[in-house]
């Protein structure tokens, strides 16, 4: 039975617990006034929770390479853990903007690094530029999607033009149509 004074007769570890939940370092801050902004907080906050289980268990993997091979891999990892709290810590000060734009521009130094090791324009990591427009859509509205769909199309073309140059493998498809097939889905997503 309550007694009108809003859930005090629950047990109090229930009440401990509820109160901390609601703001553990694990959550994501929430925006109660701005309901757009809550919806941004928590797409972030479980992009980077499922990111940070991601480093981990690429971590526990990392120790099965070579010795020459690891401490290039622990290195990036580091680098990538470090960003993903950076983000992390950002968002929890509730600065959603900050933490949106460096989760954004971690993802892309990964996914350009891994574009330009893996074979440019053919490499699997190349349709990753598709999937950061998607994020900036989510994250930073229309406008957002816009500049960095603008910005990645520029260095779609770039690795195009460049391809040849920089020595990177050409396998698969001609790289021309592979461009305008990627231009046409960063395109299409952002809009």
């Amino acid at each position: 039975a309550t007694n009108g004074t809003n859930g005090q007769n629950k047990p109090a570890a229930r009440r401990l617990y509820e109160a901390y939940a609601k703001d553990a370092w694990w959550h994501p801050p929430s925006f109660p006034a701005d309901p757009e902004k809550d919806i941004k907080s928590r797409i972030l906050g479980g992009i980077l929770q499922i990111s940070a289980i991601g480093v981990l268990a690429y971590l526990l993997m990392a120790f099965s390479l070579t010795e020459a091979q690891r401490p290039y891999r622990l290195l990036y990892l580091g680098a990538l853990f470090t960003a993903i709290a950076a983000c992390w810590f950002l968002l929890r000060a509730r600065r959603l903007r900050s933490a949106s734009i460096v989760f954004i521009s971690m993802i892309f130094l990964v996914v350009s690094f891994s574009t330009l090791q893996g074979g440019g324009i053919h490499s699997p990591a190349f349709p990753g530029y598709q999937v950061l427009t998607v994020i900036a859509a989510l994250l930073l509205g229309f406008r957002g999607a816009l500049l960095a769909a603008l910005f990645l199309l520029g260095c779609s073309l770039a690795i195009y033009l460049f391809q040849g140059r920089l020595g990177l493998p050409a396998v698969g498809y001609d790289p021309l149509t592979d461009l305008a097939a990627s231009a046409t889905f960063i395109a299409m997503t952002a809009l």
